[in-house]
């Protein structure tokens, strides 16, 4: 039961608490009451009494967060074993699964990966089969590719070959002389389309390249000579497409 505060008198000021409870209690405990007991009955008594209820309060508050601060570390405890043990078990499957995998594709004897390496390096395997086609011999891929379009019936061959007269071209040509004029007249008058239109003119850079030991592509990319050249190529590549088209290739 809470009871106000008695007053006291001004000449004797304390300080006063906001609240008060009067309680009745019956003391049983052997050490308590022989504690109680030294002091003598009354004030001394009550304010021992009261000193020691405020102690005791203050230990029971205390050790009560202390439990809730074990309990909450037991939990926490016992939560990240549960994690563990299910994170160790997730791996002992995961690792299960990849080695099956692993030994599916691996295996020595009976992994897909070394059955296909063998199939394909063996003696009459997989890759000496496509090699064989593409490489081997006249009649591989590669080799009738090649004759068709480089060998001795193909058209760039007729175009560059100086036993065949499918290609003429004039070289030395000097259109200041006469004589040089007559005779590319001549030729076109007498072969028609065989010459190549693009002419090769002289130049004194021909014979310096000549001593230099390189071609005038090299040796003089700017000059007339290096122009003409580029001109030829480009109509023989022009030529070998056309020709090309007309054969069907």
């Amino acid at each position: 039961m809470w009871e106000a505060p008695k007053e006291t008198p001004m000449n004797n000021v304390i300080s006063l608490p906001t609240r008060a409870l009067r309680i009745s209690l019956v003391v049983s405990d052997p050490e308590v009451l022989n504690e109680l007991e030294r002091r003598d009955d009354g004030a001394a008594r009550e304010a021992f009494a009261t000193q020691a209820l405020r102690l005791g309060v203050l230990a029971l508050r205390q050790a009560s967060g202390s439990l809730d601060a074990d309990v909450i570390r037991r939990e926490g405890d016992q939560l990240l074993s549960s994690v563990g043990a299910v994170l160790q078990e997730r791996t002992s499957e995961l690792s299960g699964a990849l080695a099956k995998t692993m030994q599916q594709y691996l295996d020595p004897t009976s992994g897909a990966l070394p059955q296909r390496i063998e199939q394909l390096t063996k003696p009459n395997g997989d890759l000496e089969r496509i090699l064989g086609e593409h490489l081997a011999g006249d009649q591989s891929v590669i080799a009738q590719t090649l004759a068709a379009h480089v060998g001795e019936t193909s058209p760039l061959f007729k175009l560059l070959s100086p036993t065949q007269s499918d290609g003429l071209l004039a070289t030395m040509y000097d259109s200041r002389t006469p004589h040089t004029r007559e005779v590319l007249a001549s030729m076109v008058n007498g072969f028609g389309d065989k010459v190549f239109h693009t002419v090769i003119n002289r130049t004194v850079r021909f014979p310096d390249a000549t001593v230099a030991g390189e071609p005038i592509t090299s040796f003089d990319s700017g000059s007339m000579g290096s122009h003409s050249y580029r001109e030829l190529a480009k109509e023989v590549l022009e030529r070998w497409r056309q020709a090309g088209d007309d054969h069907g290739g």
